[in-house]
């Protein structure tokens, strides 16, 4: 069994601010993410958690770590029951949902039908959010 270490994130306003961990010319996001991958193999992104990120930015993040370096994505509050403001979501699920009401997974609409083949399936056979789950690729894409 391997086990991974790393921190909850690279841009933890106390991990920047004590001016102990990151070198005085890692002044950027970019810079801290590339410093903290050369020595941790793992970290949380926290941010998912209050907004999807965008294709961009985890594009950039796998781009500026090594092969191999792990991100543990936090789960998007939406799916695991919390309450959610349609102003955090990506436009295109914004106009889908069509209301600016606060959201709650049980109220969300059932997945549709993607074509041929496939069926819709219910809010009641979606995995809970409480299901583990991996993937065999530890970079985002």
């Amino acid at each position: 069994m391997t086990i991974l270490v790393g921190t909850a994130s690279w841009t933890d306003k106390t991990l920047i601010d004590c001016g102990r961990f990151y070198p005085k010319e890692a002044k950027t996001p970019e810079a801290r993410l590339r410093f903290y991958a050369s020595l941790f193999p793992l970290v949380e992104i926290d941010s998912s958690y209050y907004g999807i990120p965008t294709p961009t930015n985890a594009h950039n993040w796998a781009e500026r770590t090594p092969d191999g370096f792990v991100f543990n994505v936090k789960v998007f509050r939406l799916f695991t029951g919390h309450q959610t403001v349609p102003k955090v979501l990506h436009k295109d699920i914004k106009e889908a949902l069509g209301t600016s009401q606060t959201l709650y997974y049980r109220s969300t609409p059932p997945a549709q039908s993607s074509g041929a083949g496939s069926s819709t399936r219910s809010r009641r056979s979606r995995r809970p959010a409480s299901s583990a789950w991996s993937t065999s690729s530890s970079r985002p894409g």
